[in-house]
């Protein structure tokens, strides 16, 4: 018995198709620098010599801390 494919999309995915082509072409691009594109790759967040219990107090923890401060409000203007 051969199934078919579907095509439908969730309501999630078809929201979130919208929000992305409503997005200006005008937005300038991320530089190196900016807080955001640290983000950018997960590899660099990654360690696979070590557990991923350690991986969160080794790498992300204090990764997250750096970047976006601990108890330290940021200002979402500068960051977007």
């Amino acid at each position: 018995m051969e199934t078919t494919p579907t095509t439908t999309r969730s309501a999630f995915v078809q929201e979130l198709q919208r929000i992305a082509m409503a997005i200006p072409t005008t937005i300038s691009e991320e530089t190196g620098t900016d807080v955001l594109a640290q983000f950018s790759d997960l590899m660099w967040h990654d360690n696979p010599a070590i557990s991923a219990d350690d991986v969160w107090e080794e790498v992300l923890n204090p990764f997250l801390n750096l970047e976006l401060g601990w108890n330290v409000e940021l200002n979402l203007d500068v960051v977007i």
